[in-house]
């Protein structure tokens, strides 16, 4: 119990860090980032800019390739990190790589690529990271893929959530995610109003999952 107790003080004046650090900034518990995309279409593949305060990314579209036989999946996903101020661990990479592959796959009509022996590289480049990168490399590969012509049955945008003493914090820095408790990151699809993609590290109680999840998609709403 004295733990708990313990335990519990730390978690609240942790909150009260990262809040007054968003107040700072005029942010609030579940203020986004302010975020712009640039797209440049190029002859051999189309590519998107996509910058927020702490966070610089590019995504290029190579393809559609007809080179399925060559590979495992019509779909590939490569993410590097080309900047001392964006370094990112190889094993954070290749989860990152994974999740945004899921999220990403969710939506593309593979189908339409498999039946025409079609492939599409998706390569990423982060330049600059503060905070969770997975919903502005799944924001970006998103956009850049509608840019590039790939067919899909929505446009998803991501967001993610902190939970820091049982409190939500949309769209994370890095010292919040460092914090925090729990975090949620989901994929939503306003056309057709579908969590396309979902996932959940930490412990949370159904309620607070329930809850969480909806601001959540709130923020994912945001986007749009």
């Amino acid at each position: 119990a004295e733990y708990m107790g313990l335990h519990q003080i730390i978690m609240l004046v942790e909150y009260e860090k990262c809040r007054k650090s968003r107040e700072l900034i005029g942010r609030g518990d579940y203020n986004l980032r302010p975020i712009s995309i640039i797209l440049h279409e190029g002859i051999n593949h189309n590519e998107t800019y996509l910058e927020a305060p702490g966070i610089k990314i590019t995504c290029a579209i190579n393809g559609p390739y007809t080179e399925l036989g060559r590979h495992k999946n019509a779909l590939e996903v490569l993410i590097q990190s080309s900047s001392c101020a964006a370094s990112v661990e190889p094993h954070k990479l290749t989860s990152m790589q994974s999740e945004v592959f899921n999220a990403i796959q969710s939506t593309v009509l593979l189908e339409s690529l498999e039946a025409e022996n079609l492939y599409v590289q998706i390569k990423f480049n982060i330049i600059e990271a503060d905070g969770d990168l997975v919903p502005y490399l799944i924001n970006a590969g998103s956009v850049a893929m509608a840019s590039a012509g790939i067919m899909q049955k929505a446009i998803i945008s991501a967001c993610s959530v902190a939970i820091v003493n049982g409190k939500a914090l949309v769209d994370p820095t890095a010292d919040e995610i460092r914090v925090a408790e729990a975090y949620i990151c989901a994929c939503y699809a306003l056309d057709i109003n579908k969590i396309m993609h979902f996932s959940v590290i930490g412990p949370v109680s159904k309620a607070n999952l329930k809850e969480k999840t909806e601001i959540c998609t709130a923020g994912c709403k945001q986007y749009y």
